[in-house]
């Protein structure tokens, strides 16, 4: 028998059906609505985020992006990958390869198809999904809502210090995913199957992916340890713990697959010898981001002064156990960033994976509050709104447009700065070197190009030497000023922060 309750709702002895149901079957209770309360926390998440795409936003154009359109372009009306250089005019026809020429391809054809927008697309969209790949991850190993918000903070600003339109934003997005990857391959190791398509496609893309291969490396290492010592894979108990290890087979199967897909490329096994010898070629450090962080600029200290102090504490109080992997790749990335701090963004997602089971012992107190949505969206659109360049907004510093313009009129060799050549390349103005470094080693010309900006060498030899009838240099600068007294040369044109001199006997 079905009586009504209070509220007019049908109610009855428990195995009861309403009518036109079968009594065999359990009788679902009716969904609560979901809660559309949120933890304050996560405004300071949506804000970093914005961050990072107002900081896209408000880039112009600048240096190595003006090249890899180029080859992209090139590469898309030969139906080939670019393997010799096209480009100078000192190295031109050497054998070039090409490790970036899949982001080049798509950045050139995303352009062509989709639009300037491609540029934000290529740089802030891959670090903001970074940076989401890395909150997700963090969620997973445990860390509270109060406690991802103190490291979006450091996360986001090692993140936003290396957005630009290069091949490395992707490269930051694949080494999230291979991180957050091998975090749930602990409980589910089905998903380890993902790694070796991972990796084949960042091996197209950038040469950081033996980086990925490294991080691969150090699980199985990791997963033998823990193979001879079985309380490593049980709950921590000292400073130090691998938790939980990988299976020693499931590692080696993952590695040793990664590895064979990585070299689906192009290169061929070369391009892995290749990578490691442009990350740790000396001649690079004459360039700011192969150079040490400087600490005096705040973005810097709170990606990896602030962090370093965090992770030193941890280790000293000892309150907390330190996943052993983690801290390794951590160390790793830690010293490759002193070397150069073009290796500050992975040292970012890797702090936050290392600092993110220090939540687990925090207590939140703050409760969640239906405000915490609407003031996150309202932030996060005050952060992105206002005034910002077009997407393919050249940066007047590292693009001398006028100055190309008159060149592109005037037959010769133009020497100019190693910034200004990419942009230069862009206008099919052939240059004595560029942003492909990597091209120059063991030709001796990134030495001759630096003696000669600094005068600390004559450069008319030089200039000579390589038949050079034009240099577009900044004014005011030693060189400028040198050639300003040298009556091989005169001023022929003047623009906007640029000096164009031409040789006064001609040249071949």
């Amino acid at each position: 028998m079905t009586t009504l309750d209070r509220d007019g709702d049908p109610s009855g002895a428990p195995g009861d059906a309403p009518d036109g149901a079968d009594a065999s079957l359990p009788v679902r209770p009716p969904a609560r609505p979901r809660s559309l309360r949120a933890h304050p926390a996560w405004i300071v998440v949506a804000a970093s985020g914005a961050i990072l795409v107002r900081a896209t936003i408000r880039q112009r154009l600048n240096t190595d992006v003006f090249w890899h359109l180029a080859a992209g372009n090139w590469m898309l009306r030969h139906h080939s990958v670019i393997r010799a250089d096209v480009f100078s005019y000192t190295v031109h026809g050497h054998p070039w390869l090409a490790e970036e020429w899949g982001f080049e391809v798509l950045l050139a054809w995303m352009v062509r198809h989709v639009g300037p927008d491609s540029y934000w697309l290529l740089s802030g969209g891959a670090c903001v999904l970074a940076f989401a790949v890395s909150v997700a991850r963090w969620r997973r190993q445990g860390a509270g809502a109060l406690w991802i918000a103190v490291l979006c903070i450091p996360v986001a600003a090692g993140l936003a210090m290396g957005i630009a339109p290069r091949p490395q934003d992707l490269s930051y997005l694949f080494f999230a995913l291979e991180l957050a990857l091998l975090t749930r391959a602990r409980s589910r190791a089905r998903t380890l199957v993902l790694l070796p398509p991972l990796l084949l496609v960042w091996a197209n893309i950038h040469g950081s992916f033996i980086a990925g291969l490294g991080v691969l490396g150090i699980e199985f290492l990791a997963s033998l340890l823990a193979r001879r010592d079985t309380s490593a894979t049980g709950p921590a108990t000292s400073r130090l713990h691998v938790a939980p290890a990988l299976r020693v087979r499931d590692a080696l199967a993952t590695l040793l697959g990664a590895t064979a897909f990585s070299l689906v490329n192009p290169h061929g096994p070369r391009l892995i010898h290749y990578a490691f010898t442009v990350a740790t070629a000396s001649p690079l450090n004459a360039i700011v981001e192969w150079q040490s962080p400087n600490f005096h600029i705040p973005l810097f200290f709170v990606a990896i002064a602030i962090p370093t102090m965090l992770i030193v504490v941890a280790l000293a109080t000892g309150r907390m156990p330190v996943d052993a992997v983690a801290l390794v790749i951590w160390l790793a990335l830690f010293a490759a960033t002193l070397r150069g701090v073009r290796f500050a963004p992975y040292l970012a997602i890797a702090f936050g994976g290392l600092a993110a089971p220090f939540g687990r012992a925090l207590k939140e107190s703050i409760r969640p509050t239906l405000l915490s949505a609407p003031v996150a969206l309202v932030l996060s659109v005050a952060l992105i709104v206002g005034h910002h360049p077009a997407p393919n907004a050249v940066d007047k510093a590292d693009a001398p447009r006028a100055a190309a313009s008159w060149l592109l009129a005037h037959r010769g060799r133009v020497f100019s700065t190693y910034t200004w050549n990419d942009y230069l390349i862009s206008r099919d103005i052939p240059v004595f070197i560029d942003g492909r470094t990597d091209l120059y080693f063991g030709t001796g010309l990134l030495g001759t190009y630096f003696a000669v900006e600094t005068v600390s060498r004559p450069p008319d030899p030089v200039f000579r030497r390589w038949h050079v009838r034009y240099v577009l240099w900044p004014a005011h600068s030693t060189l400028a000023n040198y050639l300003a007294l040298d009556p091989s040369w005169r001023l022929a044109r003047r623009f906007p922060g640029a000096e164009v001199f031409v040789a006064t006997t001609p040249r071949a």
